[in-house]
């Protein structure tokens, strides 16, 4: 049972940071797609190439939390 609260809170972290992290990132694409009109291409395009590989570090880090809360929840 204390597994299962554990889980509970786990996933509610979980999702908490998920929305907390795309929250950010959408507002950072918005920022790249300003600085696309200010500034020059090449940045604006190397600035919205390390935002999508956080996206995909902070997507694959959210999957792992969901990995080992499955795991926590079969023990």
């Amino acid at each position: 049972m204390a597994t299962r609260s554990l889980a509970t809170l786990v996933v509610s972290l979980s999702l908490t940071l998920l929305l907390l992290i795309l929250t950010v990132l959408v507002v950072a694409v918005l920022v790249a797609a300003l600085l696309v009109s200010l500034l020059s291409a090449l940045f604006a395009a190397v600035l919205l190439l390390a935002l999508t590989v956080v996206l995909l570090i902070a997507l694959l880090a959210w999957i792992a939390v969901l990995a080992l809360l499955a795991i926590l929840i079969r023990l």
